[in-house]
């Protein structure tokens, strides 16, 4: 079947809110991973590993190690205050005032069904630069060294959630990235300790979007949601 991008526009959609009660199959967990780990990577370098996540309870520790809190000032805590304007309206299992700006800050696309994490793993440079050269050219330890890692893996973790977005979306499944987290907590509370080595890169989140909710209103306080910004034209030339 051909891949429907009629809707492409929605694509770039940040899912803010979930249907947990309706599971993401075994099959399509299965897909993803093989799409995420069979996409291109420069000289297929050896640069991350996945974390597949569906327990609920490790998700919502993780989901607090996601804070916003950079994007969230004082406009938003006053709109937060008039949609919650006591601890009788607060969502369920919500108590006080700090709870709710606590819940707040986070971010919520991380309370999705399923995540996959994207880890960067322990780098092994002169296997890298067996395959592409870069210490030869450039010295194992120096700062363009570590700019043509980066840049690889970047590019390859977009190339592969680029690919599982269009896998999502064509069965009717919605998409969220999340990269503001706490990227060493993050790999510690997986058992991939830091000090080895170990950094969270980027939380792709899926599952089927609440049908009753518009995509970027709060999983959990249904009365506020996180805005949209308007994507700036990309200037394509042919020749």
């Amino acid at each position: 079947m051909a891949l429907d991008i009629s809707q492409l526009s929605e694509w770039q959609h940040c899912q803010r809110n979930w249907d947990l009660g309706r599971e993401v199959s075994d099959e399509d967990v299965a897909n993803l991973v093989n799409i995420a780990t069979q996409m291109p990577i420069k000289q297929n370098n050896d640069y991350f590993d996945l974390v597949v996540i569906r327990d609920r309870a490790t998700i919502e520790k993780l989901a607090m190690l996601t804070p916003r809190g950079a994007y969230a000032g004082e406009d938003e805590e006053r709109n937060l205050k008039q949609a919650y304007p006591d601890p009788s309206s607060y969502p369920p299992g919500i108590d006080t005032w700090e709870q709710l700006v606590e819940m707040w800050h986070i971010n919520p696309q991380v309370l999705a069904p399923v995540l996959i994490v994207f880890v960067r793993k322990p780098i092994n440079a002169p296997e890298i630069d067996d395959r592409s050269g870069y210490a030869t050219l450039f010295g194992e330890n120096s700062e363009l060294f570590w700019k043509m890692v980066d840049t690889d893996m970047f590019t390859a973790i977009g190339l592969s959630a680029g690919a599982m977005i269009a896998y999502c979306r064509d069965r009717g499944m919605a998409t969220a990235m999340c990269a503001c987290h706490n990227h060493q907590a993050v790999a510690q509370l997986l058992d991939l300790p830091p000090e080895n080595g170990y950094y969270s890169q980027l939380i792709f989140c899926t599952g089927y979007p609440n049908p009753n909710l518009k995509y970027n209103v709060h999983q959990v306080m249904e009365k506020m949601d996180l805005g949209h910004l308007d994507r700036p034209g990309i200037n394509v030339k042919y020749i």
